[in-house]
């Protein structure tokens, strides 16, 4: 029977201290055309851990009650940084921007004196006498 009570208080023990816990999803959109954005990343950096987005765009991540700081980023876009509190259950859609970078000119200097345009040779093999005399050969 005192089994039975020490199971009983241990069961009740760790009842209280489990946590509660919540799901944030939602889809991660492109501003300028509301087009889905496939394998997106999404990260918790207080727990340094996160999921992606799947073909759909849609993500789902599980986590216990608190507040955390989310980052969203795709290859292309702006990222974006977010702080949730998750005390129920949350749908948040992300909206990404592009990132556009200029980029600066290549230019491709090459001195012109020392490349030979006038007699061009593409696989040319050079073989002496001595050299084909010691070839054997096929068929006679």
């Amino acid at each position: 029977m005192t089994r039975l009570y020490i199971l009983l208080f241990i069961g009740f023990g760790l009842l209280g201290y489990s946590q509660e816990k919540y799901t944030l999803s939602g889809t991660v959109f492109e501003a300028e055309g509301q087009e889905t954005l496939i394998g997106s990343n999404i990260l918790v950096l207080n727990l340094k851990t996160g999921t992606i987005s799947n073909e759909y765009g849609f993500y789902s991540i599980t986590l216990n009650k608190g507040t955390y700081e989310i980052t969203v980023s795709t290859i292309g876009y702006t990222t974006l940084k977010q702080t949730i509190t998750l005390d129920q259950n949350i749908t948040q859609n992300f909206i990404l921007s592009e990132a556009l970078e200029a980029l600066d000119e290549v230019v491709i200097k090459s001195d012109i004196e020392t490349v030979d345009i006038k007699t061009p040779q593409m696989s040319v093999n050079s073989l002496t006498a001595t050299t084909i005399k010691q070839i054997p050969v096929v068929f006679g």
